[in-house]
């Protein structure tokens, strides 16, 4: 296991923190579309994103659950 810590400057973790989520999809090559008051990617519409800042991914088995949240 790798225990190597990896140190962020103010600036970087500010900039991080500025990310437009939609935009970052978008330059990483999906295409995003907007549905109502969220986003989804049209390769993996299993991924939502709210308010361009938080994300979620729905997993297609047990139920349309929950997998992971991530907010910036």
């Amino acid at each position: 296991m790798n225990t190597e810590k990896i140190s962020c400057t103010d600036e970087e973790i500010a900039y991080v923190k500025n990310l437009s989520l939609s935009q970052l999809a978008s330059s990483l090559g999906y295409t995003v579309v907007k549905t109502g008051a969220y986003y989804h990617l049209k390769e993996m519409d299993s991924l939502v994103i709210y308010n361009d800042r938080t994300w979620n991914r729905w997993s297609s088995k047990g139920n349309n659950r929950l997998v992971a949240t991530c907010k910036f």
